[in-house]
């Protein structure tokens, strides 16, 4: 898939640390200047031939497995030992290359990676199999956390290979549906971090293929299309992170305008037809004036005799005067304008208003655009169902339902940001990111707090922490802006 950059980066780690020398501890590797994907892979496999290795002894057999104490212990003196394990060269070759092309299949299409770990030789995982395979991953924790949390929570102690592969692409769905066009753009940065080697910046680029690959693997086919179309008409093969972020933001741009003229359209097409009004509400003959046709005389013309006509002349005379005049009648309602009956009828302030013409995009018209747009309109809405369960945000007395809240993220400051990530959000942005877009619905501090008890509750922090003490506190000066000023 992306064979030149996985060679140049198995090089550069073997190089930086087994070097020309026979034997490398993993200790070297943990303590190196590598990928961390690498170190976590690493350190699994050698736990689990190490837990291999001790399975078979004879006295340790004797000891109980299942129970807590045990199972932890037993994976603390593991860790432990692994740590001072020593590879041959040859062995910490095939190592390296195995991590580097793990880690490069799971940063750029994550579900199917997911899929084939849990599923590689049974169609069946347990709830402890499954927490000892995603100790060979540290990026997107986002399915860890929340796939262990929903199964505990549930009572699920197994899992089939259909259901893990549902519920791995239901948490996907659910967070990038959190996530505005940046945030959806820097979920892809763990790639940037593996294949510039740590060194990315937001205006280094990286192949076009492996952001395709992200996108197509989370079923997002539109996304990852307009992408392709974009590159290919700037002639493009590498993309970096501030490019990626335009393009995406550019797509839900245009997507949200089409996405607002079809909901506008079926509203015209569903909007019911003008009643007929009853015969009796119909303006009387009494008064009203027959249309002019041409100068023609309710009276029946004379003869050409000068005479007034006979009876059956009357009679042909009378039936060619209703004709012309229904003729007439007719020519004369065609000549009107025709009356939208769909139309919804105007105020006088809508009437004395000017007309405001609606700029339509240019790239509108492209065929991804339209079939993007119509498939997230049929869709419902739903948040981030598995862990943050989507309230009814009612209004309270007191409340000003128009107030204007600021940018969420404001609510921080740097430092606060970063120590909320590492102690509250587990060291993991993404996280953090996906809690506050959960909240870009709620505007009072009364609907707030649900979110941050499920939050607290999940983590296993305790409200009377310090750092849960300020973050409260600061998603609380959030909601009442107006205390900031009180003394």
């Amino acid at each position: 898939m992306l064979e030149r950059e996985t060679e140049l980066i198995t090089q550069i780690i073997v190089e930086s640390t087994l070097g020309d020398r026979g034997t490398v501890k993993l200790n070297e590797v943990l303590t190196a200047d590598v990928p961390r994907g690498i170190k976590v892979f690493m350190m699994a496999e050698v736990m689990k031939m190490l837990e291999a290795e001790l399975r078979q002894s004879p006295r340790l057999l004797h000891i109980a497995k299942g129970f807590g104490e045990a199972d932890s212990g037993e994976r603390a003196v593991v860790r432990t030992l692994a740590a001072e394990y020593a590879f041959e060269r040859n062995e910490y070759l095939a190592m390296v290359e195995n991590a580097v092309h793990f880690l490069e299949n799971f940063l750029c299409r994550p579900q199917w990676t997911l899929r084939e770990l849990f599923f590689e030789k049974s169609d069946r995982i347990t709830l402890d199999e499954l927490v000892r395979k995603f100790d060979y991953t540290v990026d997107y924790a986002y399915y860890r956390d929340v796939l262990i949390r929903y199964m505990r929570m549930n009572g699920i102690r197994e899992l089939t290979a259909e259901q893990g592969k549902q519920l791995i692409a239901t948490i996907d769905e659910a967070v990038v549906r959190q996530h505005s066009p940046r945030e959806l753009a820097l979920l892809t940065r763990p790639i940037y971090e593996f294949l510039l080697f740590g060194d990315a910046t937001m205006t280094r680029p990286i192949p076009l293929g492996a952001i395709l690959i992200f996108f197509d693997d989370k079923n997002m086919t539109a996304v990852r299309e307009y992408i392709e179309r974009i590159c290919a008409v700037r002639s493009r093969t590498q993309l970096s992170l501030n490019e990626l972020i335009g393009i995406l933001e550019d797509l839900y741009e245009v997507e949200s305008e089409v996405k607002k003229e079809i909901e506008q359209s079926e509203e015209e097409l569903l909007q019911p037809d003008a009643e007929p009004q009853p015969l009796d509400a119909l303006p009387s003959a009494e008064g009203v004036t027959q249309p002019d046709l041409g100068g023609a005389s309710s009276e029946a013309p004379p003869t050409e005799t000068g005479q007034p006509p006979s009876g059956e002349q009357a009679v042909e005379t009378a039936t060619a005067f209703s004709s012309q005049s229904e003729a007439g009648e007719r020519r004369s309602i065609d000549e009107q304008p025709a009356v939208d009956v769909t139309a919804v009828p105007t105020s006088e302030l809508e009437k004395e208003s000017l007309p405001v013409e609606k700029e339509r995009p240019t790239i509108a018209q492209a065929d991804v655009l339209v079939e993007f747009a119509h498939e997230r309109s049929t869709k419902q809405r739903h948040s981030f169902m598995l862990k943050f369960p989507e309230r009814t945000h009612h209004n309270r007395t007191g409340s000003d339902p128009s107030r204007l809240l600021g940018d969420i993220h404001a609510a921080f400051t740097e430092a606060q940001r970063t120590r909320f990530i590492k102690k509250i959000f587990k060291g993991d942005e993404n996280y953090f990111f996906i809690f506050l877009s959960s909240l870009k619905d709620v505007t009072t501090w009364r609907d707030a707090q649900p979110y941050l008890r499920d939050l607290f509750e999940m983590n296993n922090l305790h409200h009377l922490a310090p750092d849960v003490i300020e973050f409260t506190d600061a998603m609380h000066a959030y909601f009442h802006p107006e205390l900031k000023n009180v003394e």
